[in-house]
C-alpha cells in the first residue's frame, strides 16, 4: 500500500498553489460544502486572516492531495499569556463560517483521519472549532483520536442552525408547511405592496451589476442594525473588502444570490446568500427601517425561496442563529457544536483554565447585554422590526 505523507502549509505563495488540487479534491469528499471550498477561505485568509498564522495539513498518497486539514494558528488575546495560542479552522471568527470541516477523499477517511492524528498528537497543540455540522463530521472524528491519545476533549452544543429540505415541492407546497399565520401574513403583505407599488426581486447576474447591488445591499442592512444601536455584519473595512472579492469570485462560479427587493424601483430589501450544490446558503439580509411596517424583510426571504425552489435547490439553509423569523420559515433546525482540545500536561491544563475562566466572563456579559436588548424592546412597545415575523 502506498504510504501517506502528511505536510505542513505554512506559507501563502503555497497555499495559493494548492487551488486546483484543493477543488478537485472538495468535489470527491463528504464536506463539498461552500465554507470549506477554496474560494471561501482563500479569500478570508487574504483579508481576515491578521493575528493567525498558516499551518494547513496535507496528506498525499504517491503524490495524490488525498486530505487537507483546512487550519490557521490564531494568537493569544493580549489579557492572556502569549503561549496561550490555538489551532482554529481557516474562516473562523465573525464572518461567520458554518459547518467547517477536513477535507479528505471518501476512499481513504480512516487512513488520513489516523495519519493525521498521528501526526498532530506530536505537536501538543490546543484545538478550538466552533459551528461543526454535528459530532460525526470528519473534524470531530479527528478530535476523538487525539483524545485517545491523552489529550482531553471538550464537546458541546453550540448555535442552532435552520434549514427546510424541499423535497421536490412547490413554493405553494412549501407555504403549506408552515403555519396558517405566517403563511397568512406573507400572502398578505405582498399582495398588498403589489397593489400599492410596482414590486420587482432581482437576482445579480453580471459583474456591472454586483458593485452597485453589493453598495446597496450594505446600506440596507447597516440601517436595519442601525435602529438596533449596532452596525451589523459588515462595519469593518476588512469585512467589507473580504465581502467584495468574495462576491465577485462567487459570481464567477454562478454561486452568488445577491437579491433585491425594488418597488417602484427603489431598493428597500435584500438577500446576500449563495447557491452551492444543491443547497440555498442565505447568509444576511437588510432593509430599509423606512418600510419595516409593510414588512419588507418578510417579503423578500419569502421571494428569496420561492426563488431557490424554482431553480431546483434541494435545501435552503438559514445558517447559525436562532431568530423568529427563521423559526417561522424552517422550524427544523440543526445543532452545531463547539470541540476543543487540550494536550496533555501542565500547559494543557493552563490552557483550559484560561478558556474556563473568559468562557464564564462572556457568558455573563451576554446575559447582561440579553437583558438589555430586552428592556429596549419593551421601552419600544414590541419588536424591532415593526412586525412579528418579519426579518
Amino acid at each position: 500500500m502506498t504510504p501517506l505523507v502528511v505536510a505542513a502549509v505554512r506559507e501563502p505563495q503555497e497555499l495559493e498553489r494548492l487551488g486546483p488540487e484543493w477543488q478537485a479534491l472538495l468535489a470527491r469528499s463528504s464536506s463539498d460544502r461552500l465554507f470549506s471550498t477554496f474560494e471561501w477561505l482563500h479569500t478570508w485568509w487574504q483579508h481576515l486572516g491578521a493575528g493567525h498564522r498558516l499551518c494547513v495539513r496535507t496528506v498525499r498518497r504517491g503524490g495524490e492531495l488525498v486530505a487537507i486539514a483546512p487550519f490557521a494558528f490564531r494568537a493569544a488575546t493580549p489579557a492572556a499569556h502569549p503561549a496561550f495560542g490555538c489551532i482554529e479552522l481557516l474562516g473562523a471568527g465573525d464572518v461567520g463560517s458554518d459547518h467547517g470541516d477536513l477535507v479528505v477523499a471518501r476512499d481513504c477517511e480512516a487512513a488520513c483521519l489516523e495519519a493525521l492524528a498521528q501526526h498532530l498528537a506530536s505537536e501538543h497543540h490546543v484545538f478550538a472549532f466552533r459551528r461543526l455540522r454535528d459530532e460525526s463530521c470528519l473534524l470531530a472524528t479527528l478530535c476523538r483520536r487525539l483524545a485517545a491519545q491523552r489529550f482531553t476533549l471538550e464537546a458541546r452544543p453550540d448555535e442552532l442552525s435552520p434549514y427546510v429540505r424541499f423535497e421536490s415541492q412547490s413554493f405553494e407546497g412549501y407555504l403549506a408547511t408552515l403555519s396558517h399565520g405566517h403563511r397568512h401574513a406573507y400572502r398578505r403583505y405582498l399582495r398588498v405592496l403589489s397593489r400599492k407599488h410596482r414590486v420587482s426581486f432581482d437576482t445579480v447576474r453580471s459583474e456591472a451589476e454586483r458593485g452597485p447591488a453589493l453598495a446597496t445591499f450594505l446600506t440596507l442592512h447597516a440601517a436595519r442594525w442601525q435602529t438596533r444601536g449596532d452596525v451589523g455584519a459588515f462595519a469593518r473595512p476588512e469585512l467589507r473588502a473580504f465581502h467584495e472579492a468574495l462576491s465577485a469570485l462567487a459570481l464567477r462560479r454562478g454561486w452568488l444570490r445577491l437579491q433585491l427587493l425594488r418597488l417602484d424601483g427603489r431598493a428597500v430589501a435584500g438577500v446576500y446568500g449563495f447557491r452551492y450544490g444543491d443547497v440555498f446558503y442565505y447568509y444576511q439580509t437588510g432593509f430599509d427601517p423606512a418600510f419595516a411596517a409593510d414588512s419588507v424583510g418578510l417579503v423578500a426571504c419569502g421571494l428569496s425561496i420561492e426563488s431557490a425552489i424554482a431553480e431546483g435547490a434541494a435545501e435552503f439553509d438559514f445558517l447559525h442563529g436562532t431568530e423568529d423569523y427563521k423559526r417561522r420559515w424552517a422550524p427544523a433546525a440543526r445543532r452545531l457544536v463547539r470541540l476543543e482540545l487540550y494536550p496533555p500536561g501542565p500547559r494543557g491544563w493552563a490552557y483550559r483554565g484560561v478558556a474556563h475562566a473568559e468562557r464564564s466572563g462572556r457568558t455573563l456579559a451576554r446575559r447582561a447585554l440579553d437583558a438589555l436588548d430586552r428592556a429596549r424592546e419593551r421601552r419600544r412597545g414590541g419588536p424591532l422590526e415593526g412586525q412579528a415575523g418579519a426579518p
